[in-house]
């Protein structure tokens, strides 16, 4: 049966507070976790999930007790890095429960890492944890930055220096942008905004608050120029529009319309579109639940 996350979380802390000496050391709690460890890791340590190391969590819960955290999927976009654990109950090194859990971690311009939140929680899930708990969770988030393999970690250091800033007032250079790219099977609805299902582009904007906020490029059509700005909640496209390109009827390009956006550092949107003769600009917000709202 599955325990509760919290009910877990509370246990961790009302074990740390009654041991007298809170003490690191693996074998002063009458379980080896390092041979827990060990055994994880001996089948994974060799293997990598989408350019990560595969690491394990374990924390220790009081006498003969130990849980541990097995990654079984990770996946980042942006500064959130989503990781689907494998969680095993011991006790006296006797597998006791097991289900899964998926935490994301939340990492700050510099990758530094301040937030985890557990699936289907808004709250700081460190802050429910004893300080050893914490801690291995820490260790662990800081852990998947360090440990990525070389090919990964050269697109995560291109990923920051090509990220996009607030506010932004400019237009795409096609000669020499460069995107990254996006599991398509990741997001609900995203496959409809993308030309290649082998290789959906995208360029990340900042999250705001738990949105995501995305540009993806729809050149494969008649016009080589367009981008579709798309808000992402909870593993879904909830909102799109377009914001940056040139339109115009078949046989008819004197009169091309052209848009183009720019987005201010309270996330307002302004969209410009310039017609042969005429102009007009809108403001768009982004709703809580991830809408783009017309003001």
């Amino acid at each position: 049966m599955r325990i509760n996350k919290i009910l877990i979380a509370i246990f961790l802390l009302i074990i740390v507070g009654c041991k007298e000496n809170n003490t690191k050391t693996k074998k002063s709690i009458g379980i080896d976790t390092a041979k827990i460890q060990k055994t994880d890791n001996s089948s994974t340590n060799s293997n990598e999930l989408n350019g990560f190391i595969k690491e394990s969590i374990v924390i220790s819960c009081g006498s003969g007790c130990a849980i541990s955290y097995s990654p079984e999927n990770i996946h980042q976009l942006d500064h959130k890095i989503e990781v689907k654990f494998n969680v095993e109950m011991y006790e006296d090194e006797a597998v006791t429960d097991t289900y899964e859990e998926i935490y994301t971690f939340i990492y700050d311009d510099k990758y530094n890492l301040f937030q985890v939140k557990s699936e289907g929680e808004n709250k700081n899930y460190l802050d429910a944890l004893s300080p050893d708990a914490r801690e291995s969770f820490v260790n662990f988030g800081n852990g998947l930055i360090k440990n990525k393999s070389n090919a990964s970690a050269t697109k995560t250091s291109t990923y920051v220096e090509n990220r996009i800033k607030l506010p932004y007032n400019k237009t795409i250079n096609l000669k020499t942008v460069k995107y990254d790219i996006l599991d398509s099977g990741y997001f609900k609805g995203i496959t409809k905004f993308i030309c290649d299902s082998n290789n959906p582009r995208y360029l990340p904007l900042p999250q705001k608050d738990d949105i995501e906020v995305i540009l993806v490029p729809q050149d494969c059509g008649d016009f080589p120029y367009r981008f579709y700005l798309l808000t992402i909640k909870n593993k879904s496209v909830v909102g799109n529009l377009y914001v940056e390109g040139e339109w115009y009827e078949p046989d008819d390009e004197k009169n091309t319309e052209i848009s183009s956006f720019s987005i201010d550092k309270n996330y307002n949107i302004k969209v410009e579109t310039k017609f042969l003769n005429s102009f007009k600009s809108d403001i768009y917000k982004i709703s809580d639940n991830g809408k783009i709202i017309k003001q």
